[in-house]
């Protein structure tokens, strides 16, 4: 299951509190676009599948990179489960990532500031939850980018940062809000109802993304829609709920 969480810029204290039993489910939607057996420390790579065009670029993010977006929250490191110098070693940064066809171009850093880091993890997806964390710039996948459910899992958090500019100062704030007060086991329905509208929003904005690239990648929109509304957003709707009949 492709589950993915939204940092709010104020604390990932919310994060910690409300996914702490996030399950690991398989799913069907696990293939690769491209097949990678062994990712270097850095490496530049182009691709051709049918018209789409791929440029893929990553290397070991230094020091600083790791302590701005890991090693410096204690609480989400200590949700790691197996170890953090493991997902030390197993983390790359991507530098370029594009794709092109005739329909369209897609390029992750034309999208993001450049100021943002991304980062993904070459080991096992259970390890660590994927995330954006707006404090500190960064986007954290636990899975590889080129495979369908990485890439949809890639444009999902990025699609998090596109929702996130549009809104108002008032809106962000009532989201931060919304987050906390369900960390704390004192949300309301309506604090759910924005919670989950956030990641419908982001989902909306990574299927609008990849619609042009469905063709030659072999994406099934339809496949994505149901597995975001039958497993995704509705782990966030029984995690939500669970948490309002705490009180």
């Amino acid at each position: 299951m492709v589950v993915f969480a939204y940092l709010s810029r104020s604390s990932n204290l919310g994060y910690n509190k409300i996914m702490e039993k996030m399950p690991v489910v398989k799913n069907n939607y696990q293939e690769d676009i491209v097949k990678i057996d062994n990712f270097k420390i850095k490496d530049k790579l182009g691709f051709k599948i049918k018209e789409c065009s791929i440029i893929f670029e990553y290397s070991y993010p230094n020091i600083n990179v790791l302590f701005k977006s890991l090693l410096g929250k204690p609480g989400y490191v200590a949700g790691i489960k197996n170890g953090i110098i493991n997902i030390i070693k197993n983390l790359r940064k991507i530098d370029n990532l594009s794709l092109k066809n005739d329909k369209s171009e897609y390029f992750i850093y034309n999208i993001l500031p450049k100021d943002w880091t991304v980062l993904f993890s070459i080991g096992k997806k259970e390890d660590f939850e994927s995330c954006i964390s707006f404090n500190d710039k960064t986007i954290i996948l636990n899975t590889n980018p080129l495979t369908k459910e990485g890439l949809m899992g890639l444009l999902h958090e990025i699609g998090h940062w596109e929702d996130d500019k549009k809104i108002s100062k008032y809106d962000r704030f009532q989201r931060e809000k919304s987050q906390h007060k369900m960390a704390f086991r004192n949300g309301t329905e309506k604090d759910k109802d924005i919670l989950i509208q956030i990641e419908r929003n982001a989902w909306a904005n990574g299927l609008n993304h990849i619609r042009n690239f469905k063709d030659d990648l072999d994406i099934s929109i339809d496949e994505i829609k149901q597995e975001v509304h039958g497993n995704c957003l509705q782990y966030y709707e029984d995690r939500f709920t669970e948490l309002l009949n705490k009180h």
